[in-house]
């Protein structure tokens, strides 16, 4: 099995939550002492001591302030690390993925901070343990038996899932697309129904029941968060911004910004200078 070495990354800080070399990572935190502030999706949350958190690292991720007193452990895993360790129940797995989309930090209990402590002194012993002739197999057997961790606390403060197999491929392959990039191409439903063979009413209703939100909603937002990216750039010309994500013209592109960002694109990109 071949890995890029860098699929895991162990840090004693958040530093790494707003770097992009590490977008596309999925950042798994516990606190164990201090406090820290993180604003992912546009809301804000604490992270403090005894918590554990899960965070797509990328575009999501706006602003991280950590007290000077804080201390935590962070593992980053590579979404292809993620895939392969993906757990056998994947209809549980998904909705785990998703609640954590909405809900990312976990309060836990005593006995979940101490098996929270014991999974990640595992995890980083295995990550270095790099010599080991089965290395990678090992990591993805220690790394499900963490998710699996993960999910009895969600089931906890939650409840159970109750999304079936056939809705949890349906969305998964539906984020699965976006994460690829699809949406700068495609923006609309039918695209994604015909790949899935699927009508576009029955994503619709799929992606809204099992996400909370629509699966329109899921496009605009990536297509708006690397928009914005990219007009935080001086150096990419709006035109160059128009051509890679296929819109049929600049006034067009011009009304897709102000309606998903609230303005026009000069006017963020005068923002970006100050």
């Amino acid at each position: 099995m071949y890995l890029d070495p860098n699929s895991v990354v162990v840090a004693d800080n958040l530093d790494g939550l707003g770097k992009k070399d590490l977008a596309r990572y999925v950042a798994f935190i516990y606190c164990f002492s201090g406090k820290a502030s993180i604003t992912f999706n546009k809301q804000e949350y604490s992270l403090q001591s005894g918590d554990a958190a899960v965070f797509v690292v990328g575009r999501l991720i706006e602003r991280v302030e950590a007290e000077a007193d804080l201390v935590v452990k962070v593992l980053y895993i590579s979404s292809e690390l993620l895939t392969l360790s993906k757990p056998p129940q994947s209809n549980y797995g998904l909705h785990g993925f998703i609640t954590l989309f909405h809900k990312p930090i976990m309060h836990l209990t005593e006995e979940e901070a101490q098996l929270c402590q014991r999974d990640f002194a595992v995890l980083e012993r295995r990550a270095k343990s790099t010599e080991h002739d089965f290395y990678w197999e090992c990591l993805i057997v220690v790394l499900q038996m963490f998710y699996y961790d993960i999910y009895k606390v969600q089931i906890r403060l939650y409840g159970k899932d109750t999304m079936s197999l056939q809705n949890a491929s349906i969305s998964g392959q539906f984020l699965e697309m976006l994460q690829n990039g699809d949406y700068r191409m495609y923006r609309q439903l039918a695209y994604y129904a015909d790949k899935l063979n699927i009508t576009p009413k029955h994503l619709s209703e799929v992606v809204s029941k099992n996400t909370g939100v629509t699966a329109n909603h899921w496009i605009n937002l990536l297509t708006s968060l690397e928009i914005l990216e990219h007009l935080s750039d001086p150096s990419v010309p709006i035109s160059e911004i128009v051509y890679k994500f296929h819109f049929s013209s600049p006034s067009y592109f011009v009304r897709f910004v102000q309606k998903h960002l609230g303005t026009t694109p000069t006017d963020l990109r005068g923002r970006s200078k100050k």
